[in-house]
């Protein structure tokens, strides 16, 4: 057992440490931009899901070298190693640098990456065929653990303290250390897993329920990129605030997935009905304060994460098809980054997936009590809690639709959101510092007025440009958002 937790907190810390880690070299190239987190983060899933596919493909198939071609992958990725950012891939110009963010972070993190992904599903996956009624979820919330202690200890500890020539060689040192066993793991998890039986088949997770397990991953995903692209672009700009939201999203798997698991209905869905309208309110005035608006973001954040992730652990399948739930659960994930990292951008002209998340967790929440035949909208009193849940759904559902229909009168995103906290107050004057401040082309004028409905269409197309309403233009990185 603790060869298996060993191998998996690694893996995950790993994991979860080169993402601000590669983020911190390429700031200074692209800007630390909303845009620049977003298109990282979309990355990081979908390389995640396709670690998971070659997971549960790994398992499934049971081809008779599938552990030499595991063997030889840790090592042609260990053999990639020093990490390093090419210079090819730093901007030449003011283009779109999506493509060359993706290009960069394929060719200089890619495959320890992608091998790093397939840890978890995998090592679980040994576990329990070697362990006959072992439980190997709580392996899944010690990997999400490991994940929140890199992001928790890198903005804490690691980047104040090692340059970063010395933290890259600090972890291409941690990856090898974790490549040794498990190449080990994966040797012997090829004599030790049994034959798929006829009754492994019959009992398999039907379509509906993967279906609800994408669901349900996904609305997580996108809530957790909604909530914190409204924090970093329209509350403050606050260095290293995506990890907060990132960490209480990862707790929110740990607590779910440990043994017992913490997840309890009759506590987290008021607190994420309190929560849910106390958003609503914030929405509605022009200018509330950072100090209640990141907790209370935050909060419900944590709460909404707690009834995904919890209504995942009450549904989680035998140990025989974790790794077809565990691809479900990273499908779901990769979808919500494309919606709000990709089509939301180019579909909306606010930030819209916001309270789409909100409404669309509350259908989820529906079915997956519905699905349950012991849940409260069953039993004696199952009408009248579906007619109270029916209508709670569909108030919050007009209250969103009337907040973000109106004029924009309210200053949800107003001049406030500036580009670094030096010029913040420089910017309301239009007296930038050092760096250069330029409103979105042709809408200079509207732009200094956040209040009429002009600047903020004009507000957020700059946000969904540049990930700022600010175009940042400067040859160092001090006005750069981390």
């Amino acid at each position: 057992m603790i060869l298996y937790a060993a191998t998996i907190f690694l893996s995950a810390f790993l994991l979860f440490q080169v993402q601000p880690l590669i983020a911190k070299i390429i700031l200074p190239w692209f800007g630390g931009t909303a845009a620049v987190w977003t298109i990282c983060m979309l990355f990081f899933q979908v390389l995640l899901l396709a670690g998971y596919v070659y997971s549960h493909a790994y398992v499934r198939l049971r081809l008779p070298a599938r552990r030499f071609i595991h063997i030889a992958l840790l090592a042609v990725a260990a053999a990639t190693l020093p990490l390093a950012a090419s210079a090819a891939w730093k901007p030449a110009g003011g283009g779109d640098p999506t493509w060359r963010i993706l290009g960069l972070l394929a060719t200089s993190v890619g495959l320890p990456y992608f091998v790093l992904s397939t840890t978890g599903p995998l090592v679980q996956a040994w576990y329990a065929r070697s362990h006959e009624g072992a439980a190997p979820y709580r392996l899944f919330a010690l990997s999400n653990l490991g994940s929140m202690l890199a992001l928790v200890s890198y903005p804490l500890v690691i980047e104040p303290l090692l340059a970063l020539g010395r933290q890259t060689a600090i972890w291409s040192a941690g990856f090898v250390l974790f490549a040794l066993p498990c190449a080990s793991l994966a040797w012997r998890g090829g004599d030790s897993e049994a034959q798929v039986s006829s009754h492994e088949q019959s009992d398999k997770p039907g379509p509906g329920l993967q279906a609800l397990w994408a669901s349900l991953a996904a609305c997580a995903s996108v809530l957790l990129l909604a909530f914190t692209g409204h924090m970093t672009l329209n509350i403050a700009a606050i260095p290293f605030l995506w990890v907060l939201p990132l960490a209480l999203y990862l707790l929110s798997f740990v607590l779910c997935f440990e043994a017992s698991g913490w997840y309890r209905r009759w506590l987290f869905l008021p607190l994420l009905g309190v929560g849910l309208a106390a958003v609503c309110v914030t929405l509605t005035q022009s200018n509330p304060s950072i100090w209640t608006l990141i907790p209370l973001y935050s909060a419900t954040l944590f709460a909404a994460c707690m009834v995904c992730h919890g209504e995942l652990a009450r549904s989680k399948p035998d140990p025989r098809h974790l790794t077809g739930f565990y691809l479900m659960l990273a499908l779901g994930g990769a979808l919500g980054g494309v919606l709000v990292g990709l089509v939301a951008p180019s579909v909306f002209d606010d930030l819209y997936e916001l309270p789409i998340g909100m409404c669309a967790l509350c259908l989820l929440v529906a079915a997956a009590l519905f699905r349950d035949r012991s849940s409260l909208l069953h039993g004696r009193w199952g009408p009248a809690a579906r007619f109270v849940f029916l209508a709670l759904t569909v108030a919050l559902g007009v209250a969103l639709v009337r907040i973000y229909g109106e004029n924009s009168a309210d200053s949800r995103v107003t001049a406030r959101t500036t580009v670094c906290s030096t010029c913040a107050t420089r910017a309301k004057d239009r007296k930038p510092c050092g760096c250069s401040l330029t409103a979105p082309s042709s809408t200079a004028n509207s732009f200094w007025k956040p209040t009429a409905a002009a600047g903020r269409r004009a507000t957020t197309e700059g946000s969904r440009a540049s990930g700022s309403p600010y175009s940042i233009q400067a040859s160092a990185d001090p006005c750069a958002w981390a």
